[in-house]
């Protein structure tokens, strides 16, 4: 139950979510690797990426449309089961739209996060589309 976790892990969790996208919009792609566990997995359209090397590779290898965003995550919410944490968010993203930015893409996604050497990481994430 969500009520078991503490507020120290919650706010943990905060600043994970925040990292990742953080590492998106700023295309660092150690910062992506750093908020997932050695082995875990972003699940996307474009595809899935598991362990450090993959989840840089597709960082660096994002194209610039991509690579000019920012994520706006929101409603995070948060299930303690166990030793996992099951994490839902809302997203909107905003990119360049040529002359303007504008709504690039909207979603939600959810992750299961991990304590790994004593910090909470994604053990998985995905996005999926409204």
């Amino acid at each position: 139950m969500s009520e078991a976790l503490g507020d120290g892990d919650r706010l943990a969790v905060q600043e994970l979510v925040s990292r990742y996208a953080w590492a998106l919009d700023t295309s660092d792609a150690d910062l992506m690797a750093s908020v997932f566990t050695p082995d875990g997995a972003f699940i996307g359209d474009l595809g899935t990426y598991t362990g450090h090397a993959q989840l840089r590779s597709w960082v660096e290898s994002r194209s610039a449309a991509l690579r000019a965003t920012q994520h706006f995550v929101s409603n995070v919410m948060l299930t303690f089961e166990g030793d996992v944490i099951l994490e839902r968010s809302a997203c909107l993203i905003i990119g360049d739209g040529g002359s303007q930015s504008g709504v690039q893409s909207s979603g939600f996604y959810r992750g299961r996060v991990v304590r790994h050497d004593g910090a909470w990481l994604f053990a998985e994430r995905s996005f999926h589309h409204w």
